[in-house]
């Protein structure tokens, strides 16, 4: 059986708890608290013999959590029981300083992925991991983001740069396999100091490095020399060995976004890529390395090639523009956007990283220049 990783402690499970034997918890809306089963209840259900099929006891199952037995003596914390029916997940973390709007940027693909259905056309079917945690990062972060116009205040505090924010199942009907993907906030300063950092890189399946347009230099006077956070990041990734001997680079996806785009969509060659619909039900390598070289040959032309170090250092990467909100700040501080939030590319980043991680299958590959489908 595939590993199960908590993703909030990330402490991997020696076994996952049988439906028949595990302890298993409700959550209390009233009182806003998890609470034991009640045992006779979950006796009645696991003799049942009228459903041999134990169909009633795997529905009502999938509304019960488990208790992770967290080694680490952090805060007691809560699993929804089926997370643990898909293995190991998929881990994606959004890597940048604070600032940068990574917190934006997440919203807006989950707010695209999940409550709009934006890659259905690609076969791909998403669904939310735990109902009662999306619930709630939907209603603080992307109902106030997408619907709203609201700035995110920042979520992240320097000794919790390892943040666990969503979790999805993504279905692909075209293989009929279905994978679990995890969504995480990493911070910069104090990542390789955190105790939860080496266990996150060892695991993650791709990150997505989240560049400023002011902090890079590509707008305004430069405001840093480099990225501390993407810095730390890589560096960690040496340090527990997800070095590939053959190669010399990292063995992890990798996906670099110049976000708030917004600001450069007017400048070639953004302003060809800013409005670029993506080709429906088709992932189009042409397009993906196209932009990749355009961002690459942007972010080189204006010395900003500190922000290009994951994809001199990862094995497989690519790099994007893309815009979380469209506008930005207002300046009369009431803390909204100045026009209606309207993201944009956002889903093109996450299309590149399932591709790059299987959960996009290679049929639904298509490269027009060899005239190549299923590469």
């Amino acid at each position: 059986m595939s590993e199960v990783r908590c993703p909030i402690c990330l402490y991997v499970f020696e076994e996952w708890p049988d439906a028949y034997e595990g302890e298993f918890h409700e959550y209390n809306v009233e009182e806003q608290k998890y609470e034991p089963v009640d045992e006779n209840l979950l006796r009645r259900f696991r003799e049942d013999d009228q459903d041999p099929q134990r169909r009633r006891f795997q529905a009502w199952l999938a509304t019960k959590y488990v208790k992770c037995p967290n080694p680490y003596k952090d805060q007691p914390h809560y699993l929804f029981y089926p997370y643990g029916w898909y293995g190991e997940p998929f881990m994606i973390g959004m890597v940048g300083a604070t600032g940068v709007g990574k917190s934006h940027l997440l919203a807006a693909m989950i707010g695209q992925l999940v409550n709009q259905r934006g890659l259905d056309d690609l076969g791909l079917s998403v669904t939310v991991a735990d109902p009662r945690r999306h619930q709630d990062y939907v209603t603080r972060q992307v109902d106030p983001l997408l619907v709203d116009s609201k700035v995110l205040e920042a979520t992240q505090t320097p000794d919790q740069p390892v943040e666990f924010v969503d979790a999805v199942i993504v279905s692909n009907l075209r293989t009929r396999r279905d994978h679990l993907v995890t969504f995480y906030d990493i911070g910069g300063e104090s990542f390789t100091r955190n105790k939860r950092s080496a266990d996150f890189v060892n695991a993650a399946g791709a990150l997505i490095f989240v560049v400023d347009p002011h902090h890079s230099g590509l707008v305004g006077d430069r405001q840093k020399l480099e990225d501390e956070a993407f810095n730390a990041v890589l560096s960690q990734l040496k340090i527990v060995g997800r070095k590939d001997l053959d190669t010399g680079l990292y063995d992890v996806n990798a996906a670099v976004v110049v976000n708030k785009a917004d600001v450069l969509r007017f400048q070639p060659p953004v302003q060809d890529w800013y409005r670029k619909e993506r080709l429906r039900e088709w992932v189009n390598l042409d397009d993906i390395h196209d932009e990749s070289s355009f961002v690459y040959a942007l972010l080189y032309s204006r010395d900003a090639t500190a922000w290009l170090a994951p994809v001199r250092e990862c094995q497989r990467a690519t790099l994007h523009f893309a815009s979380a909100t469209g506008a930005e700040k207002a300046l009369d501080g009431s803390g909204s956007f100045r026009r209606r939030v309207q993201p944009n590319r956002v889903l093109e980043v996450l299309v590149a990283v399932f591709a790059m991680g299987g959960i996009i299958d290679s049929e639904a590959f298509v490269a027009r220049r060899t005239g190549s489908v299923g590469v």
